[in-house]
């Protein structure tokens, strides 16, 4: 019982410093032309910031990817397939 409630603080110590999404990797240049973020390899979260020019797969379809448009936190609702005026599916 100790350890699995270790894992779920290491876990969710992990998800908020962002050391997971750092691991993953991210595409040299995003298509706006900066260096990527590690954002852009990831499946969309909710309770997540995005920037502009973030690249994620979407939440129902993994395999296709969006853009985001517009900075933003996102909710639960906003996923990319549900918010076309948050994402810009590429």
């Amino acid at each position: 019982m100790r350890i699995r409630r270790l894992l779920a603080v290491l876990l969710a110590t992990a998800l908020s410093t962002g050391i997971l999404a750092a691991l993953a990797p991210a595409p040299a240049i995003a298509s706006t032309g900066r260096q990527a973020s590690a954002v852009t390899s990831i499946v969309w979260m909710p309770y997540w910031n995005y920037e502009v020019g973030d690249l994620v797969y979407g939440l129902t379809n993994r395999s296709a990817m969006y853009r985001c448009l517009v900075d933003h936190f996102s909710m639960p609702e906003w996923a990319p397939e549900d918010a076309p005026a948050l994402w810009q599916r590429i």
